[in-house]
C-alpha cells in the first residue's frame, strides 16, 4: 500500500518548513528521495527545511553545479545530488557512485537519468497559478497492511469485537489527525497512521484480568484457548504493546510494528520515533472504547476505572504526557 499526500505552501518558508517536517516522517533509513519540479519550483527550499529539521545547523546550498553536497545529521549523512546539468548517461554513472549509500540519499531531477531510478520517497513541487506550491509526496518505503490483512488477523487471534471497535475507531481518528497536519503544512501519513490504529491493540488479550469484560460480554471458552497458546508461543511479551510489536515485526512490518510499541504510556515521550508514533499515542488517549472524548474525561474514567477514582503520580504524568503530545501536534487547539 502506498501513503500519497499532499500540502500546499504560500512561501519559502513554509516550503522550508514543510521539508523539515518529512524529516520527522522518516521511518526508514537508508533511504532514497527524488525531488522533481520545474526550476524555482521550491525544491532547494524543501530541501534545505529537510537537512535542518534533521539537526544539521550549517550552510545548505544547492548542488546544481557541485553535483553533489554532503551533510552530517543525527540520523546518518545526507548526500544532496542534482542531476540537472548532466546528460543520461552521467546522470546514472553518478548515481551508481552512490549506490548503497546507508544515509539519506536526496536526488533532484531523478528523470534524468538514463535508467529509472527507484526511489522510497518522491517530492514533488508545483507552483500554482496564484503562486502557491503544491506539495506532492508518495511514500512507498515501508509496508503497511491492507483492512483485510488486519482482520484476519484479529479473526486469528479472536479480537473480542469490543477492542476491534475501538481500533477501528483510532485508526480512522489517527487518519483524521494525520490530515489535520497535512492542511497546515505539516508532513505525516495518513494510511500509515491509521494501521497503526487498527492494530495498536491487536494483542489486548494479554493484559486481560478476570471480571473486567465488558457488562454482558461471556468470553468464549476458545478465546481463552488461543490467547494462552499465542502468550506460550511468545513468553517474551508481557504487556499487550510488546506483544502486538513482536506479532507486526515477524510478518515484516517492521516500521508499523516500533511504533505500535513506542505507544505504551511506559514509552519514554522525547524518544517516540516519528510523527506518526505520536498521533497513534494521541489518538488513543482519546477514546473511551469507541467514542472520542477530551484528554480530561479519558483520564477521568481511567481513574476511576482503575484507581478507584484516586489520582497518582503516574496517572498524573500520563495525562501530562497526552496534553504535551496534543501540544506539539496541534498548539492551536483542536476541533476534534
Amino acid at each position: 500500500m502506498i501513503d500519497r499526500v499532499l500540502l500546499r505552501t504560500a512561501a519559502e518558508s513554509a516550503t522550508e518548513a514543510a521539508g523539515s517536517s518529512l524529516a520527522r516522517s522518516l521511518l526508514h533509513i537508508p533511504v532514497t528521495i527524488g525531488l522533481s519540479g520545474h526550476l524555482g519550483a521550491g525544491k532547494t527550499a524543501f530541501m534545505r527545511g529537510l537537512v535542518r529539521g534533521l539537526g544539521f545547523d550549517g550552510p545548505v546550498t544547492s548542488p546544481t553545479y557541485a553535483l553533489e553536497q554532503r551533510y552530517a545529521t543525527a540520523r546518518g549523512e545526507v548526500v544532496h545530488i542534482d542531476l540537472y546539468r548532466l546528460k543520461p548517461a552521467e546522470a546514472t554513472r553518478l548515481l551508481q557512485e552512490h549506490d548503497g549509500h546507508d544515509g539519506i540519499r536526496c536526488v533532484e531531477w531523478p528523470e534524468r537519468a538514463a535508467e529509472q531510478l527507484r526511489c522510497d520517497i518522491t517530492v514533488d513541487i508545483a507552483e500554482e497559478a496564484d503562486g502557491t506550491r503544491a506539495i506532492e509526496i508518495t511514500f512507498s518505503d515501508v509496508a503497511i497492511p491492507t483492512d483485510a490483512e488486519i482482520d484476519a488477523w484479529r479473526h486469528k487471534i479472536r479480537l473480542p469485537p469490543n477492542v476491534a471497535a475501538h481500533c477501528n475507531a483510532v485508526g480512522d481518528a489517527c487518519a483524521e489527525f494525520a490530515e489535520a497536519l497535512l492542511a497546515r503544512g505539516v508532513v505525516a501519513r495518513p494510511a500509515f497512521a491509521r494501521a497503526a490504529g487498527r492494530t495498536h491493540d491487536l494483542c489486548r488479550f494479554i493484559d486481560f484480568r478476570a471480571g473486567a469484560a465488558p457488562i454482558g460480554y461471556e468470553e468464549p471458552a476458545a478465546d481463552r484457548i488461543a490467547w494462552d497458546a499465542w502468550k506460550s508461543a511468545h513468553p517474551e511479551s508481557t504487556t499487550h504493546e510488546e506483544a502486538a510489536e513482536s506479532f507486526l515485526r515477524e510478518r515484516g512490518f517492521t516500521e508499523l510494528a516500533r511504533i505500535v510499541g513506542e505507544h505504551s504510556v511506559h514509552f519514554p515521550w522525547e524518544q517516540r520515533s516519528c510523527v506518526e508514533s505520536h498521533i497513534l499515542y494521541y489518538a488513543d488517549k482519546r477514546f473511551i472504547g469507541d467514542v472520542i472524548v477530551s484528554v480530561t474525561k479519558r483520564y477521568d474514567d481511567f481513574r476511576i476505572r482503575y484507581r478507584n477514582g484516586v489520582q497518582t503520580a503516574e496517572n498524573e504524568r500520563w495525562e501530562q504526557d497526552a496534553r504535551k503530545t496534543e501540544q506539539r501536534l496541534f498548539p492551536n487547539g483542536v476541533t476534534f
